[in-house]
């Protein structure tokens, strides 16, 4: 679990299925154009992931839907968070390549 700190209230973070799998298909995708780019990747999504308690005014992609850009690769990490929960949902990882219909908001 991690646990961050908004304001006075700490929020976890969770990470859905959906996420998961765009992490795993982005990680096994590096990892196939040079070993350890993969691990680079994950490396980066942690950190981005920690990072989400400082940027609770992140630019709101869809109603409360958030997104959170990546420097070095070209993804973005779409999140909500649920204040009656205190928890910060990653809800996909999204390859800003792709066809921006095909947002997961």
């Amino acid at each position: 679990k991690y646990f961050f700190r908004i304001g006075f209230m700490t929020y976890k973070v969770r990470i859905t299925l959906n996420a998961k799998n765009d992490i795993k298909e982005a990680v096994a995708y590096y990892e196939s154009k040079r070993d350890g780019l993969g691990k680079d990747f994950l490396t980066e999504f942690k950190s981005y992931k920690k990072l989400l308690s400082s940027i609770v005014t992140a630019r709101i992609w869809y109603k409360s839907m958030r997104g959170f850009p990546m420097k070095r690769f070209p993804y973005t990490l779409f999140y909500s968070i649920d204040e009656s929960v205190a928890t910060i949902f990653i809800t996909g990882v999204f390859c800003q390549y792709k066809n921006p219909d095909s947002y997961p908001v």
